[in-house]
């Protein structure tokens, strides 16, 4: 493993805490990761409620912010209660050309049932949909919903472009050092503008250079505090 990966443990009590809602652990651990990058200390909320996916009327980002806008509205209620601030909520999106006549200007699916078209199919499933096309590009989109007080919300986006392979292709390195890699999802099958290889089939510095995820926290984290904070490790881990 790239010692100059490496993150301070996200659990010191003098760390700036942020709140973190999701019901995937994985993603919890992820975001603890890179969160921590920043020097924040992730704690996954304990707030008891569970969230029904917001229904998104039409393409495009204006839309689609709903899918953390929503959640987080609802939970505001509670984080008063407790006053656990700043809370936070993740959504990720995957668009592909194939199944979208108008890609470049209103790219809508799978969009916002990219959780469900990964349940269903995988990524065995999707290539098995893509067999023959050469419509295959695509984008990965995350967003981070911040409410920072009561009030106080904030929305970020962050994008990455890049095509579906034609053969499922991960590393046993990219499968075994998660969350400075991350070898899941569609990443198997995605593969970044640029590039070669999948997001499953990178490095740790590789993936650090184009996660979509770290780029978004990477701007969620200058509006938490009002400042930037520079990326622990060796240089800029999180430079654009």
């Amino acid at each position: 493993m790239n010692k100059g990966m490496e993150c301070p443990n996200a659990h010191d009590e003098d760390r700036p805490t942020v709140y973190f809602h999701s019901g995937s652990t994985r993603k919890a651990i992820q975001y603890q990761y890179l969160f921590g990058c920043y020097g924040y200390a992730l704690h996954r909320s304990r707030l008891a409620v569970a969230l029904t996916e917001p229904q998104v009327e039409g393409p495009g980002a204006s839309s689609e912010i709903a899918l953390v806008e929503e959640p987080l509205k609802y939970l505001a209620r509670f984080a008063e209660r407790t006053q656990r601030y700043p809370l936070v909520v993740e959504d990720t999106m995957l668009f592909v050309e194939h199944f979208n006549l108008e890609y470049d200007s209103r790219p809508f699916l799978p969009g916002p049932d990219t959780k469900r078209w990964w349940d269903a199919l995988g990524d065995k499933g999707l290539l098995e949909m893509l067999r023959g096309s050469q419509r295959r590009r695509a984008l990965y989109v995350c967003q981070l919903g911040v409410l920072r007080a009561k009030g106080d919300y904030r929305f970020f986006r962050a994008e990455l472009s890049g095509r579906v392979a034609h053969e499922i292709r991960s590393t046993r390195h990219a499968e075994t050092n998660f969350p400075r890699t991350n070898a899941t999802y569609f990443h198997s099958v995605f593969v970044p503008d640029g590039y070669e290889s999948t997001l499953a089939e990178m490095d740790a510095a590789s993936f650090s250079s184009v996660d979509y995820r770290r780029r978004c926290v990477e701007r969620a984290v200058t509006s938490i505090d009002g400042i930037a904070r520079p990326a622990t490790g060796q240089g800029r881990l999180f430079a654009s």
